[in-house]
């Protein structure tokens, strides 16, 4: 962080990173998302676990498929 903004962070993932990532994702249960997001009495938790499972989900699939055809990616934050 800097008084513009943010610096954006960008890298090239190889295959067999993306690979790891992809082991990594799907060794996390739609469980243990409910047990990890933090509870709040101004949002509905169910829908905040359904949300954030849901990407989760999406994650999944399109790192394994990344993986499974020995791709890599680029890597964009900001």
């Amino acid at each position: 962080m800097h008084g513009e903004g943010w610096d954006p962070w960008v890298r090239a993932l190889t295959p067999s990173e993306v690979l790891a990532i992809a082991q990594d994702l799907d060794d996390i249960s739609d469980a243990e998302v409910r047990l990890r997001l933090p509870d709040s009495p101004c949002v509905d938790r169910d829908l905040d676990v359904e949300y954030a499972v849901g990407y989760l989900r999406r994650a999944r699939v399109f790192a394994t498929n990344l993986a499974d055809e020995g791709r890599g990616m680029v890597y964009l934050i900001g």
